[in-house]
């Protein structure tokens, strides 16, 4: 049964974002049931064209976003804090399909480093049950016209599949994307340490029932392959230090 409901609400996203010119400008991911948020100074907005999408810096230059988001021979503009910054480069996955919206996520190089700390791109798989936090600049639901403020809202991971998992519901403290979130983050915390798990990808009609996100963990070799190796891995950790003990001469000698 909740396959089903799975299906149905992959084939509703499907529906409701048509083709990939629509998707940017009508068929973006905003965040429901979320408040305006200032943090994670890494998350920002992209403009390309007259459109927009959320994207966040994972890399001194290096930007994480949806391929839906991604139009060659379009100017795209990340704009992230109180910066304004011109894409050097552009890539889409090469598998990117957008009438199944597989591998739905893109980099876009920029050719100044804004003075931000980046975000850390998760290397591990989610699980159901895993706590979520998003972060987009779209709408706060289906009929209204609110995009352009940064919100944050949270979930948890409801189905996993091999390069996408999903979130349900809104309302009463749980959050979800809509349009203008596209291409936004996920975090959680694995191993003791905040990363981005999600590229928000689609997302059933009203808002608030479904979010896909594409697993970044599913795809970090071919971001890291086509950053140039730019993806941000944390600050440094202090190795522990060294454990001494007195072997000679004997205690009392």
């Amino acid at each position: 049964m909740r396959r089903h409901l799975l299906l149905l609400s992959l084939l509703l996203m499907i529906a409701a974002c048509g083709d990939p010119e629509a998707e940017v400008g009508e068929g973006m991911l905003e965040i429901t049931d979320g408040t305006t948020y200032s943090g994670h100074p890494s998350v920002g907005y992209m403009m390309v064209g007259s459109a927009m999408c959320t994207a966040t810096l994972v890399g001194k230059k290096m930007v994480l976003t949806a391929a839906h988001c991604i139009h060659t021979g379009m100017s795209h503009v990340f704009h992230v804090a109180g910066g304004t910054y011109v894409a050097d480069a552009v890539a889409p996955h090469p598998s990117w399909n957008s009438q199944t919206l597989m591998n739905d996520i893109a980099l876009v190089r920029l050719k100044a480093a804004p003075n931000v700390t980046p975000s850390i791109v998760s290397q591990h798989a989610p699980t159901p049950g895993l706590k979520l936090t998003l972060v987009g600049y779209g709408k706060t639901s289906s009929y209204k016209e609110d995009a352009g403020l940064k919100r944050i809202a949270y979930n948890s991971v409801y189905q996993v599949n091999s390069t996408r998992f999903t979130f349900a519901g809104t309302g009463g403290g749980i959050g979800n994307t809509c349009k203008g979130d596209s291409g936004g983050p996920a975090f959680a915390t694995l191993g003791g340490r905040e990363v981005q798990v999600g590229v928000t990808s689609a997302g059933a009609t009203p808002c608030g029932k479904m979010g896909v996100d594409t697993r970044v963990d599913a795809f970090y070799t071919w971001l890291l392959n086509n950053s140039g190796g730019d993806l941000y891995g944390g600050p440094a950790q202090d190795k522990p230090p060294p454990l001494v003990a007195i072997t000679y001469p004997a205690d009392g000698a």
